[in-house]
Parts: C-alpha cells; sequence; structure tokens
C-alpha cells in the first residue's frame, strides 16, 4: 500500500510535479545549492526544498518502478510524531512561502495557483478540516450521544469530499484500488 500512497501523492501532480518526498529522493547538487540548501525552518525540510527548487524553474521526475526500502514509525508516539509533522509542517511551509510563490518569475501562473489551491488550500487546509470534523467530531457525537441525530448528508458527503479533495485528478489511480 506505501507504493499506492507515493502514486496517488507525486503522480496526481504531474504534469506540476513540485514536491519531493524524504524517502529515496535523489538530488542534483548544483539543484540543492542554487535553492539555499537544506533548511531547517519547518518539519517538511524535503518540502520546503523542493519548493524553493520549483520556484528557481528545476523539474522533477517520479520514477515509480524503481523500488527502495523504508521505515515505518514502530510506536505510537513516532507515528503521532511524524503525522504532527507532517500535518503542521506544509501549514508552517505555506505561511512562509506564500510570497515566494507569488513572486516567482520561473514558474507558470498556472503552477503557482497549483501550489497554492490544490496543494497547500484544498488538502492540506480544506482536507484536514474535513477530516478533523468527521472523525474528531461527528463520530465521537454518535458514539457518546446515540440519540443525536446527524444528518445522512454529513454521513456520507463529509467522507466523499475528504476522498475527492486527495484523489479526483490523480492519473492511474485504478491500479492502487485493483491492488
Amino acid at each position: 500500500m506505501p507504493r499506492c500512497h507515493f502514486s496517488v501523492m507525486l503522480k496526481k501532480q504531474e504534469p506540476n510535479l513540485f514536491m519531493h518526498v524524504g524517502t529515496a529522493g535523489v538530488w542534483r547538487t548544483q539543484a540543492i545549492v542554487e535553492s539555499g540548501g537544506w533548511e531547517d525552518r519547518t518539519t517538511a525540510e524535503d518540502m520546503d526544498l523542493a519548493l524553493r527548487a520549483s520556484l528557481l524553474g528545476w523539474e522533477f521526475v517520479y520514477v515509480e518502478s524503481i523500488k527502495v526500502k523504508s521505515k515505518l514509525p514502530s510506536t505510537l508516539k513516532a507515528y503521532m510524531s511524524q503525522q504532527h509533522r507532517w500535518s503542521c509542517g506544509p501549514a508552517l511551509l505555506f505561511k512562509k512561502m506564500f510570497s515566494e510563490i507569488i513572486a516567482a518569475k520561473k514558474v507558470s501562473v498556472w503552477k503557482k495557483l497549483y501550489m497554492i489551491y490544490d496543494f497547500f488550500i484544498a488538502r492540506r487546509i480544506v482536507g484536514t478540516f474535513f477530516t478533523l470534523f468527521f472523525f474528531g467530531i461527528l463520530i465521537p457525537i454518535i458514539i457518546i450521544f446515540p440519540e443525536a441525530q446527524i444528518s445522512v448528508w454529513e454521513l456520507i458527503y463529509i467522507p466523499t469530499a475528504i476522498i475527492l479533495l486527495n484523489s479526483v485528478g490523480t492519473p492511474r489511480l485504478d491500479q492502487c484500488l485493483l491492488r
């Protein structure tokens, strides 16, 4: 399933791929140097460098056929820490990079809009809100107060919106669904 995760996350961005994930990425030294190197200003340092490189005109390629081993968190504490980094890091990066994205001269207006709307707003802000609202508020209310009236639209449309925000426009998503 992790392979499908990367397929969905990275293939969705084609042809506007601007993101690099820390696992098994290969960089040109010149791209790292020109982009200002690795910085620890956010917990998503791989995404930070990739965004800065992309704004300078560097392009990324996702090669799905290459397989590498990676580690998953082995404890709940490590998992929670990872999820916190993955949710807070992009939000902090968006805050720090918004004006740089707008001012970038080497990327098209379309790519700027994609970076801001699809990646940061739809997937990180709206998607996170829907997920929190559904799993953190609605489901607990139903469990704690069985007499609570939750409309069908909330139980059907919210999860559907979460899925659509993360999958619509993903090329070859059917390969992941059929595995």
